[in-house]
């Protein structure tokens, strides 16, 4: 895990200090972020979607609408913001970053996402906290990081604001989300969290979740309420991706 952790350092320090080259199409830069606004202009930004789940829905509909899903059962968080759908190129920084290591492509995604982050509040009033997707331990070990703490990460510094890892725990480890259905997904999460300390939510009426990729909101979901249950009021969803859709 140490030595995960050393390369990321390394990765940091190089690109702060070193010209960069364009992740996609590997032209020159020479800025914070590697891409070039080319490649950014043509990334599969979200669009259309659905207000409430973030779920993409055909461009040629009305805007501000909700989805069937949500009509019928809405959701115990108040909004769901995601910035791209879940396509190449997206799928390949974020598989890269998660599990090659490739910490300059996870830079740019957190990047991105911190810029619309700020955006989104500045005429809003923004959490109080953010709490990243946590991973179960065994998991942080063999990756040595936890991508959804490293996108909060670079949230919190931008924007000043606190994070929590420790809020909520994974307790079990289960298998991974993307290979099960989504019937499957409900059963694989029950009890796998757990709301570490209510007393570490005191005083927290708005709260944000940060995670990387979703696919049917069923874990966001299951830590909403879990913070819900802690005292939170308000609770806002914040991802790089959204899966599904037309």
């Amino acid at each position: 895990m140490w030595i995960t952790q050393l390369t990321h350092g390394i990765s940091e320090a190089l690109s702060i200090c070193l010209p960069t080259h364009c992740v996609l199409c590997s032209n020159s830069l020479q800025q914070a972020i590697s891409l070039c606004q080319r490649c950014q202009s043509e990334l599969p930004w979200l669009g259309q979607c659905c207000q409430c789940c973030a779920i993409p829905l055909p461009v040629d509909g009305p805007s501000n609408i909700t989805c069937g899903a949500c009509l019928i059962r809405p959701p115990p968080f108040h909004s769901c913001r995601v910035l791209f759908r879940y396509q190449h190129p997206i799928c390949n920084l974020l598989t890269g970053y998660k599990f090659k290591e490739k910490f300059a492509q996870g830079k740019i995604l957190g990047q991105l996402l911190s810029d619309r982050f700020e955006s989104y509040y500045a005429n809003r009033t923004p959490p109080q906290l953010l709490i990243p997707v946590p991973l179960h331990p065994r998991k942080l070990k063999q990756r040595g990081f936890n991508q959804s703490h490293e996108l909060a990460k670079l949230i919190a510094a931008q924007c000043g604001l606190p994070i929590d890892c420790k809020a909520i725990i994974k307790s079990i480890d289960t298998p991974a989300q993307s290979e099960l259905k989504a019937a499957q997904r409900r059963q694989n999460l029950h009890q796998a969290f757990t709301l570490a300390r209510p007393s570490r939510l005191q005083g927290i009426k708005h709260a944000a979740i940060i995670d990387d990729v979703i696919t049917t909101t069923t874990t966001v979901s299951t830590l909403s309420r879990l913070l819900l249950k802690g005292g939170v009021e308000q609770i806002d969803i914040w991802a790089v991706a959204r899966v599904g859709g037309y």
